[in-house]
């Protein structure tokens, strides 16, 4: 009995260690990555902003809005930021073991520090980002006030679970393979295409559509379309669905983190 309560002070005491490592982490990547000022983090806010705007310009030259009443830049918005949760993730946790092995001297420092730390400002800044916006085009009339708060709320967070549970497997094999780093950035690319970031699931075939599904991107980011925007159109998606894929790659990343830690000790 004492050795339990013991063992749960221990884990206790670990717990709080990595929460103070963790925040002198994202205090220590947001000096480096942006500045002091902070300067760079507009790029969060201004990349969807000008994609947006651009989809809008488009929109309008070709007179599609006097044809339609379809919501084009609240679309855009919502899905371009929505995206960028797993996108970003990806990328930043890619290079956060090793653009920071030297911090691994550290006894406290972890590889799922380094990890968890990007993951965690990457969803700061794109939340932080994707508010800030909506509440400019909210003001100029662009994007609507949510439709159903708890749906917009529940498709955030499991992109950005999403995003975690791949972060913590690309930066895993970064440590494990060579070869993964010269196909991160196509492997992006394309999947940004594809995820549904950019697209409804309605404006596929049906015969197609089946297809897309098999994604868990599409199925959050109808989930996030349908609270912010309503029922405007036809949407689909499966709750269980992103969460079942989550919680299995969120496993298999600590699997292969685990054998990367242990790579990383050998050398």
């Amino acid at each position: 009995m004492l050795n339990s309560g013991t063992k749960i002070f221990k884990n206790f005491d670990g717990l709080k260690v990595m929460i103070r490592v963790i925040k002198a982490l994202v205090m220590r990547e947001l000096i480096t990555r942006y500045g002091r000022k902070n300067v760079g983090f507009l790029w969060t806010f201004f990349e969807p902003a000008f994609f947006a705007f651009l989809v809008t310009l488009v929109w309008t030259f070709v007179r599609m809005h006097e044809r339609s009443t379809f919501p084009i830049t609240a679309f855009i918005y919502i899905g371009y930021s929505n995206g960028l949760l797993w996108r970003n993730t990806i990328n930043q946790c890619f290079h956060a073991i090793n653009a920071n092995q030297g911090l691994l001297y550290h006894s406290i420092v972890k590889p799922i520090d380094l990890v968890i730390s990007r993951w965690l400002l990457e969803f700061l800044s794109v939340t932080g980002g994707a508010i800030a916006l909506g509440l400019l085009f909210g003001g100029f009339g662009y994007v609507p006030f949510p439709h159903d708060l708890s749906y917009l709320l529940l498709g955030w967070i499991l992109m950005a679970w999403f995003g975690l549970s791949m972060g913590l497997i690309f930066s895993a094999l970064s440590v494990l393979s060579e070869v993964v780093e010269h196909f991160i950035q196509a492997f992006l690319y394309i999947f940004w295409i594809l995820s549904g970031s950019l697209f409804a699931a309605e404006f596929l075939p049906p015969n197609v559509r089946k297809y897309f599904l098999y994604l868990p991107t599409l199925h959050i980011a109808e989930m996030v379309r349908y609270g912010l925007l309503g029922p405007i159109m036809n949407y689909y998606y499966d709750i269980i669905y992103p969460v079942f894929f989550n919680l299995i790659a969120l496993a298999v990343g600590f699997f292969l983190l685990k054998i990367a830690e242990r790579k990383i000790e050998v050398e």
